[in-house]
C-alpha cells in the first residue's frame, strides 16, 4: 500500500462503528509520516505503540496533519 491508500483505509476504519483498535491504525500510519518531521514521527510511534493509549480522535488528527503536510509545496 502507498500513503494515499493507507490513509483511505484508515479513514474507512474510523467510520466503521465496530472498529476499536485505534493503536493499530496509528501503527499502520507511522511508516508514512514525513521522516523529516521528527515531532510527528515520534507522536505516530507513541500512538502506535499502545503504551500511551490511542483514541479515534488521535488517529483522525494524525491523518489530518499528514494530509496537510502533503498539501505543502516542496
Amino acid at each position: 500500500m502507498n500513503k494515499s491508500e493507507i490513509i483511505t483505509y484508515v479513514k474507512d476504519k474510523l467510520n466503521d462503528s465496530a472498529w476499536y483498535d485505534y493503536s493499530l491504525l496509528a501503527h499502520m500510519l507511522r511508516d508514512f509520516v514525513d521522516p523529516n518531521d521528527k515531532d510527528l514521527k515520534t507522536l505516530a510511534w507513541e500512538l502506535g505503540s499502545g503504551q500511551y493509549g490511542c483514541t479515534k480522535g488521535d488517529v483522525r488528527n494524525l491523518v489530518e496533519i499528514m494530509e496537510k503536510d502533503d498539501e505543502k509545496p516542496n
